[in-house]
């Protein structure tokens, strides 16, 4: 149980990584997105990505207190946190969306006034 807890947490943590660091996913949308928004999206998924590192650690030793019998306190504590944390993350996520919804109903009212344009 513990070397597959390892592993997933292990994932958790290079997604995150990945998300806060290496994705170009937001400031691709630069050239679209009015740039105080663009940029709050940015710091957005990478505050995101920093909290999906802190889940990985807490999942690990959250894990390693069930598998090695640490105090009840540290253990509630470290399931506490990662519960803590996906709500942050999901939150995150959620406001990432409206963004996005936000964008399209824009793009979308620009389309409608000139459809020529792409």
């Amino acid at each position: 149980m513990f070397s597959i807890a390892s592993i997933f947490s292990l994932l958790v943590g290079v997604a995150g990584w990945y998300y806060a660091f290496y994705s170009p996913a937001a400031a691709r949308l630069s050239n679209i997105e009015a740039a105080p928004v663009n940029n709050r999206r940015v710091r957005l998924r990478r505050v995101n990505g920093l909290l999906m590192c802190a889940m990985a650690v807490c999942l690990f030793l959250g894990t390693a207190s069930l598998e090695r019998g640490w105090s009840a306190v540290a253990t509630v504590a470290l399931w506490f946190a990662v519960l803590i944390l996906m709500l942050g993350i999901a939150a995150f996520a959620l406001y990432d969306l409206r963004l996005t919804a936000r964008l399209r109903a824009k793009l979308h009212e620009q389309l409608k006034r000139d459809p020529r344009k792409d």
